[in-house]
């Protein structure tokens, strides 16, 4: 079910009540708010599972990352869905033999992760610039070592 979809039947939700009483119409909109809020709770908690599972399993695969794996890796420790409007760039592109990818979350306040292929990150807030998280992860430092 997409957001589209949600909406959508919540149009046709209030479509269908707007003849009732005020009262009835106040508590049917009232349940069915605990209903959509039941149901983002339950989708919220798959997704943190999910992010937990592919976390898990790639920190602990043998051998380097691919860049996918890098970049699904970014997205997990950042929280956000393939849906999240990200941007990700290939950092070999602009440092050569860096041999990792930036993950930044647009729709989240702008955190970001840098991950190379050795399952190494180093995580960053809004508050630092690209250039800045891109030369502290050059020079070593890192969120998980």
């Amino acid at each position: 079910m997409t957001k589209e979809d949600v909406i959508k039947r919540k149009e046709e939700f209030l479509e269908s009540i707007k003849d009732l009483p005020e009262e009835e119409r106040k508590e049917r909109i009232n349940n069915f708010n605990k209903e959509l809020d039941k149901l983002i709770n339950q989708i919220e908690g798959s997704i943190k599972v999910y992010e937990t599972e592919v976390k898990r399993e790639l920190l602990n695969k043998d051998g380097e990352l691919s860049k996918e794996e890098q970049i699904s890796l970014g997205k997990s420790i950042l929280g956000c869905s393939d849906n999240s409007n990200t941007q990700i760039i290939d950092l070999d592109e602009k440092f050569p033999n860096i041999n990792a990818v930036y993950v930044c979350v647009k729709d989240r306040g702008g955190n970001a992760v840098i991950v190379n292929s050795n399952k190494e990150y180093l995580t960053a807030t809004s508050a630092v610039n690209f250039e800045r998280h891109v030369e502290e992860f050059k020079n070593g430092r890192r969120t998980n070592n």
